[in-house]
């Protein structure tokens, strides 16, 4: 059974070889494809993506090699090309060290100090103030909290609204609405263990209830289980799907990477990326307001981005989700903030940015604020 493939490999050296063997073997798969589609090759013609980006819009793509990463970085009508000398195993080793500062909630200052260290390796030093900072992260970055990293002394976050894209050619100007119709939200599932209890989630959930009304359903607690929301996501295409639970992101095999509801019946309660992607429809908004309990040693960055992806099945949909463990507590008072941004018709992403800014206010730490970022267009 594949959930029990750590086990399998810590038993059998073969199985673990075979399978290092098979991911040295996606490794070199993906570089080709990521060398093809990122232009790394060749930088593209700015007037390819003049139609593509809005005005006002600052894009950075990477993509990070053994020994190197490549930067392409869209400033005001222009693209750049950077080389940035370092690779895979410093970059983990960088970004590692600033999430465990974040985990320990280390002083704010030797915090800043790290992000000003990474701010200075990965930004272009000519980072104009902008409407909007778009990042088609690559790898270990995708770990990264970007509105964390500081220039010169200032937090991105006090700049300017950082978004993420898995995918350059997503990026289009669009005149969607910003009112919502329908809405699922789901909180704290009963999970039969009193240490999984997150409270909090189960009145985020209500909260969003109260601040839209009639065009939420509700499922929580105990009929919060897998075939309730299965049945609910079948009989109707939803604006908005808001998860308040826990979920699990599996470093060696990124497709069961899930979402944790009740069990019952048939359903085991995992819901997973394969059956996220295949059995859901089509949603504007996927908010994904769950404790991850399986990110640990950094990996490629494929589990963290997998139930984003799952969501994410055109140019018009996006994810709202969490890099690390959460605040039941300061999440909910956050999205409190965002659904009520959202409510008055403020675009998703700059919703976000006002609730993080809003949270900072209780929760000063970056530990608080800097986990919950936005993919999509």
């Amino acid at each position: 059974e594949l959930y029990n493939l750590d086990l399998l490999m810590k038993n059998d050296a073969s199985i673990a070889r075979e399978y290092e063997t098979k991911r040295e073997e996606l490794d070199r798969l993906k570089l080709e494809l990521a060398m093809n589609q990122k232009g790394s090759a060749e930088i593209p013609d700015t007037r390819d993506f003049s139609t593509t980006i809005p005005d006002g819009i600052l894009v950075l793509s990477y993509l990070v090699l053994e020994e190197r990463t490549l930067l392409l970085a869209f400033i005001r009508g222009t693209v750049r090309g950077y080389s940035i000398e370092a690779g895979q195993e410093d970059l983990n080793r960088e970004v590692s060290r600033l999430r465990d500062l974040i985990s320990e909630t280390a002083d704010e200052e030797v915090i800043r100090q790290e992000s000003e260290k990474l701010g200075g390796l990965l930004l272009p030093p000519d980072l104009p103030d902008s409407s909007q900072l778009v990042v088609s992260p690559s790898g270990v970055l995708n770990y990264l909290p970007f509105s964390l990293l500081s220039q010169r002394g200032d937090y991105l976050i006090n700049r300017f609204p950082v978004t993420y894209i898995p995918d350059l050619f997503m990026l289009r100007a669009s005149d969607e609405k910003h009112s919502y119709s329908s809405i699922l939200a789901v909180g704290n599932p009963d999970l039969n263990n009193p240490d999984l209890e997150l409270y909090f989630a189960q009145k985020e959930a209500g909260e969003i209830g109260f601040i839209f009304g009639k065009i939420t359903d509700i499922l929580k607690g105990k009929a919060a289980t897998e075939a309730a929301v299965r049945e609910k996501m079948a009989s109707r295409p939803y604006d908005i799907v808001h998860f308040a639970c826990h979920g699990y992101f599996n470093r060696h095999y990124a497709l069961l990477s899930h979402l944790l509801f009740a069990s019952g019946g048939e359903y085991d309660g995992r819901f997973d990326v394969e059956e996220i992607r295949t059995l859901t429809s089509e949603v504007r908004l996927a908010v994904l307001s769950a404790c991850d309990s399986g990110v640990g040693v950094l990996g490629d960055g494929e589990e963290v981005t997998a139930l984003d992806r799952a969501f994410i099945k055109s140019e018009k949909s996006a994810v709202i989700s969490s890099l690390w463990r959460i605040s039941d507590v300061a999440t909910g008072m956050l999205f409190k903030h965002f659904y009520r941004e959202l409510e008055k018709g403020t675009p998703a992403p700059l919703a976000l940015w006002k609730a993080k800014k809003d949270l900072r206010l209780y929760f000063p730490h970056p530990a608080y604020w800097s986990s919950m970022k936005y993919t999509g267009n």
